[in-house]
């Protein structure tokens, strides 16, 4: 949608907005359809090695320089500009991607005489599959000096935004950037922006003749908290219910699950009892950092469940204490699709692992005393 609304490749896209909310600030008329748009989107980049993941990251480069092929014979172009533009292919350097998303808003900003936005949604995809494959710090540093080029050293760029689950911390990939404005899931100022109000919800239900079906509705897909908005319903969950008219557990069937499977696998006893609580229906005080700190992560319960946070696996129900980015605050799971996302990834842990590795767990569930539910519920 902020693509269609301000790239200059959509004409006339005016008309998809004049009978929306932004069409009444006439302020903002002018800013329709009148920048170059850069929109990219790491949601694909899932290499499970650092290698198959930077030659995806390179395909989205190499995506957006085919999008704008018109102005590779600009007449302003030198002989420079053109030896650069093709080295952009599929052996460039690390040298030529750093600079490559600059050098093609320099372009983009002369041809049309504007600065460029750039969108980049899912910036945190690649850190997070780093992270669960082991290749952090190729995948950080990369990523690094691709965003400094990119949104530091770039006069050419007039805005960016950046859209992701977590708040990666300044030390990491954004460690060489100025003047970032944040928005996470405790402090968003657009809290009704990101999800479905309840009264979204009811109009919609009724519009499918399924009023009588929203305490089930409510159950299943409310309870995100974002910012100081509570009740917040899951878009995509809700949307899938009207189409399907069936309630199921439709946000992890599309989401990556692995690095948070992962942390709970290998968290500490503490971890699991918690997970234990949780799983009851029970509220838990934990510690949560709005800066993930993703090489210390397994080794801070409060990165953890600041991960789950941020994810959406849990909702804040009150605050204890708030200082900083650090804040103290009971949680509890967020809804009933959470609960059952959960428990069919712990039956994985079961279903699909060695008998080895089914002992092993065995054994640390009766090491710790814990976990009796799952013994009870999932056959082995």
């Amino acid at each position: 949608m902020l693509d269609c609304f301000f790239s200059n490749k959509y004409l006339n896209s005016d008309q998809l907005f004049k009978n929306l909310s932004i069409w009444h600030y006439p302020q903002f008329h002018n800013l329709c359809n009148n920048y170059p748009v850069l929109f990219i989107s790491f949601a694909s980049v899932k290499g499970t090695n650092y290698q198959t993941a930077r030659a995806q990251i390179i395909q989205e480069i190499i995506t957006l320089y085919r999008n704008n092929d018109n102005v590779r014979n600009a007449d302003f172009l030198t002989d420079m500009d053109k030896l650069f533009w093709s080295k952009i292919n599929y052996e460039m350097t690390d040298a030529i991607a750093t600079d490559s998303i600059r050098f093609l808003c320099e372009i983009l900003s002369k041809y049309y005489n504007q600065k460029v936005i750039i969108l980049l949604d899912e910036y945190d995809t690649p850190i997070h599959e780093a992270y669960t494959d082991g290749f952090w710090s190729e995948m950080t540093g990369f990523i690094r000096n691709l965003f400094n080029a990119t949104l530091k050293t770039n006069p050419y760029l007039e805005r960016a935004l950046l859209t992701g689950i977590t708040r990666i911390s300044t030390e990491s990939i954004f460690s060489d950037l100025n003047n970032l404005k944040v928005d996470t899931i405790t402090n968003a100022r657009f809290d009704k922006d990101f999800g479905f109000t309840e009264s979204e919800v009811r109009n919609a239900l009724l519009s499918y003749g399924l009023s009588n079906t929203f305490e089930d509705v409510k159950k299943w897909y409310d309870g995100f908290t974002i910012g100081k908005c509570t009740e917040i319903y899951n878009p995509w969950s809700v949307t899938q219910y009207l189409d399907e008219r069936t309630l199921g557990n439709y946000w992890a069937n599309t989401s990556e699950n692995s690095l948070v499977e992962k942390l709970i696998r290998e968290g500490s006893i503490d971890v699991k009892k918690s997970m234990e609580s949780l799983l009851k229906g029970d509220t838990i005080e934990v510690l949560i950092d709005d800066e993930i700190v993703f090489n210390l992560i397994d080794k801070s319960e409060s990165g953890i469940f600041s991960m789950l946070l941020a994810s959406g696996y849990l909702r804040i129900n009150s605050y204890i204490l708030q200082s900083g980015v650090r804040k103290k605050c009971n949680v509890s799971l967020t809804n009933l699709e959470v609960l059952h996302t959960f428990e069919d990834m712990i039956k994985r842990w079961f279903c699909f692992s060695g008998q080895k590795s089914i002992n092993r767990i065995k054994n640390a569930v009766c090491m710790a005393g814990r976990f009796s539910f799952i013994h009870n519920s999932i056959p082995i």
